[in-house]
């Protein structure tokens, strides 16, 4: 009971079932959006004027970059590849050292990469019927009438959520350490005027 315990934590604190999860939700999530709305351009309202489903087929990269152009989507997928396989090496490398917010980081940027990567590598006309990543949440800032501020999927919100956290749990730590080492040179200075009046005493 103990070694399953110490297993389960252990798979817990490596966060790979966040990975597993995100993966899932992500692919599962297209693939439900595809079946329903059928063609792209179709959209269900979820709040009036503010948040739709919206199918699109990105054949870009985030913000639909590079769209529509063959030899871009080739470097995309280049580099999605190397993305995923750079990432993949760095979780499996860190996840033993427990460092939890670290391995929700890897854990999210894994599962964001492959996503999208799926999408980009497999997703073509003559093999599923339409060509390009799937992106469905499409927000609307400024109203219905403006355009919208972005329609993406799951795996670009893991991407992002990722990197954010990435950037606060390093500017954390670098504080954390300045203010750790402006402690440690206070004490060497206190403990030297420490010393210096020990020894006007004694003299």
């Amino acid at each position: 009971m103990d070694k399953v315990k110490i297993a389960l934590k252990k798979i817990f604190r490596s966060y790979i079932w966040l990975f597993v999860l995100l993966f899932a939700l992500d692919v599962l999530s297209k693939w439900l959006v595809v079946g329903a709305l059928k063609s792209e351009g179709n959209s269900i309202e979820v709040i009036k004027d503010f948040f739709y489903i919206t199918l699109s087929f990105n054949t870009g990269s985030a913000f639909s970059l590079g769209a529509g152009n063959m030899a871009m989507r080739i470097v995309f997928i280049v580099i999605s590849w190397l993305m995923s396989i750079g990432i993949s090496f760095y979780y499996i490398r860190h996840y033993k050292k427990e460092d939890l917010w670290m391995n929700a980081v890897y854990a999210m940027l894994l599962a964001g990469a492959l996503g999208n990567l799926i999408d980009r590598t497999f997703y073509w006309e003559e093999t599923v019927g339409f060509t390009g990543v799937i992106d469905f949440l499409q927000f609307y800032i400024f109203g219905k009438n403006a355009n919208p501020f972005a329609t993406f999927n799951i795996a670009d919100a893991s991407l992002v959520v990722g990197v954010a956290i990435a950037i606060i749990v390093v500017i954390i730590r670098l504080i954390k350490e300045k203010m750790k080492e402006s402690a440690e040179e206070q004490a060497r200075k206190d403990k030297i005027v420490e010393d210096s009046k020990d020894e006007d005493n004694h003299n």
